[in-house]
């Protein structure tokens, strides 16, 4: 094969993965679409039949089943949660990429409802991940700051204008092992974990097609982190907060990860810097981090990488 056929084999093959990109956030937005027109069975119909639906913090509040498996059922349970709908539904979009298979979504859910003749304005944010397969959503996960929403909700119509929450000292949990996470300090990371804490980033395992980005057990997780933080000794990690929200047990973070990577992982080049953002949501019990998982922008990380090592 000629170099000339084996450059523009390589082109389609790029434009294909990046049309397929598109469509699937095109898709993304028709499904807040019709969201915001409440209409669920054509939201219903960007679900493959194989969906696997998960909202982890609706679950804890309400005491119900965290996934869901298949169209029906989701369908059925998301008519019944707006068998009386709000006066609107608003979604913007505050930020939006790909990665791999999945479109990671962070949005401002705005709604209005109204009880007799007194109506509240809600309005929070929520971190929405869809996995695509040939064009239809096989897996939707939901973290959405239904506190914020709930607390809106209370002042207005029911004059309850001092709610606490006692998770919100989760808030400084989440601070200080992120800071402990940019200065590669791993012990004090790993002094925040739970026995059986749960680490994952399905965005990474779909895009470098590994399995050790699901890591169970504290020990497990600490040796996932050496891997990453300490065996190749970067010239420089940073790991910012730009925005915090939490719901019952679980505080979403925007974060945005910066690092000057290994010549290892550059094939030898020196000095590649990267910057991302990251989804983090940490689930934290009893002042333990019991779940840990990122969703990342890597076709971000991947193009930094393309053009500083081009020749």
């Amino acid at each position: 094969m000629t170099k000339s056929i084996i450059t523009l084999t390589l082109t389609m093959l790029i434009f294909s993965g990046l049309h397929a990109q598109t469509n699937n956030v095109e898709i993304t937005n028709q499904f807040f679409k019709a969201y915001e027109e409440m209409d669920f069975d054509k939201m219903a119909s960007y679900w493959d039949d194989s969906l696997k639906l998960q909202d982890l913090i609706v679950a804890e509040m309400y005491k119900i089943e965290d996934t869901y498996y298949g169209r029906q059922t989701p369908l059925e349970l998301w008519k019944q949660a707006f068998s009386v709908k709000p006066n609107y539904i608003r979604i913007s979009v505050r930020e939006q990429f790909t990665s791999g298979n999945f479109v990671v979504s962070d949005l401002s859910f705005e709604s209005s409802s109204s009880n007799n003749e007194k109506t509240a304005i809600t309005k929070g944010e929520m971190f929405t991940i869809f996995k695509f397969h040939n064009g239809k959503i096989t897996e939707h996960y939901d973290f959405g700051d239904y506190y914020t929403w709930g607390r809106q909700i209370r002042s207005v119509l029911k004059g309850e204008h001092h709610v606490n929450y006692p998770e919100e000292k989760n808030l400084a949990i989440a601070q200080a092992y992120i800071d402990a996470y940019s200065n590669s300090d791993l012990e004090k990371m790993s002094s925040f974990y739970a026995d059986d804490v749960e680490f994952k980033d399905l965005t990474a395992k779909d895009v470098f097609k590994a399995n050790n980005f699901e890591q169970n057990g504290k020990e497990h997780v600490k040796s996932f982190w050496k891997g990453v933080l300490i065996d190749p000794k970067a010239k420089y990690l940073n790991v910012k907060i730009d925005g915090a929200f939490y719901s019952a047990s679980y505080v979403m973070l925007n974060t945005t990860f910066a690092m000057i990577l290994p010549a290892s992982w550059t094939g030898g080049k020196e000095n590649v810097y990267v910057q991302f953002p990251i989804k983090t949501i940490l689930q934290i019990k009893e002042g333990k981090i019991t779940k840990h998982y990122d969703f990342a922008d890597y076709d971000l990380y991947h193009e930094q990488i393309r053009l500083q090592t081009a020749n």
